[in-house]
């Protein structure tokens, strides 16, 4: 039994280094998805949204003159909202987006160069 606790804790923090090497982790709490090397965070706000953008999870990517919507599937109800720059590198949801945990959500995020990006998150 002591042997098998120890390969476990062992492979975890294997896991762990691994994931905390490459810098993927969410640091507001929120559901992470990864498109060509840029992390999305979408975070939970009492039903908003909020999706911070960082470049290898460190360098924030600006978001001044983005746009976009978030569409949110709760359980085959969508409700479709649009997206909005609302800080150095984060956007927030124009209403009520009526996140809750578990609904699957897909955001499209124009940026001021006109790159487009999809990012699919299932929410916490």
């Amino acid at each position: 039994m002591k042997r098998s606790s120890f390969c476990v804790a062992i492979l975890s923090a294997a896991i762990a280094g691994s994931v905390f090497a490459h810098g993927a982790y969410a640091r507001f709490g929120g559901a992470l998805a990864e498109v060509d090397d840029t992390y999305f965070e979408l975070v939970n706000k009492n039903g908003a949204g909020t999706i911070y953008v960082t470049e290898n999870h460190e360098s924030e990517v600006s978001t001044k003159g983005a746009s976009g919507k978030l569409v949110v599937n709760n359980g085959g109800k969508k409700t479709e909202v649009p997206l909005q720059a609302s800080g150095t590198n984060s956007l927030d949801t124009k209403g009520d987006a009526k996140l809750v945990a578990g609904a699957k959500v897909e955001a499209t995020i124009t940026f001021a160069d006109k790159k487009t990006v999809k990012v699919s998150f299932v929410s916490k």
